[in-house]
């Protein structure tokens, strides 16, 4: 689920980074969360090969639960199978509850370790008909 309308970038702290997101509505702004995660975890993560998907479900209390759970499934995923997921081919945001097929694959190289997304500001605002967020990553 690329979209041209939805953005994100990193703002470097020590042993911190701040994952700052821009969407239209929820499903792309989560997608932008997972392929910004990728692309700070990989080289190159939107150019490895698609080769596997995943079907994910996260749970949570509110939208920044969601977003803490949802990177938090992705960083698991990614540690426990050598793979980055930066592609959202479907995603269903609902009250408390996520549902996502992602695509991903082994990048060439890995360079950032992302240990966890915290709840330390995180805030997730709606503001001129878009989206907003920003999530710190420990690394």
């Amino acid at each position: 689920m690329e979209r041209m309308d939805a953005s994100h970038r990193f703002e470097a702290h020590t042993g911190e980074v701040r994952l700052v997101l821009s969407a239209p509505d929820l499903p792309a702004l989560f997608a932008q969360a997972a392929q910004g995660l990728a692309e700070l975890m990989a080289e190159d993560a939107m150019a490895i090969p698609f080769e596997d998907r995943l079907d994910l479900e996260v749970e949570g209390r509110d939208v920044e639960a969601l977003l803490v759970g949802w990177l938090d499934e992705l960083i698991f995923q990614t540690e426990i199978r050598g793979k980055v997921y930066p592609r959202v081919e479907q995603i269903e945001v609902g009250e408390g509850r996520l549902r996502a097929r992602v695509a991903g694959g082994s990048p060439k190289a890995f360079k950032t370790s992302v240990k966890a997304a915290t709840f330390h500001d995180l805030r997730v605002r709606s503001e001129g008909g878009r989206l907003h967020a920003a999530v710190v990553l420990d690394v």
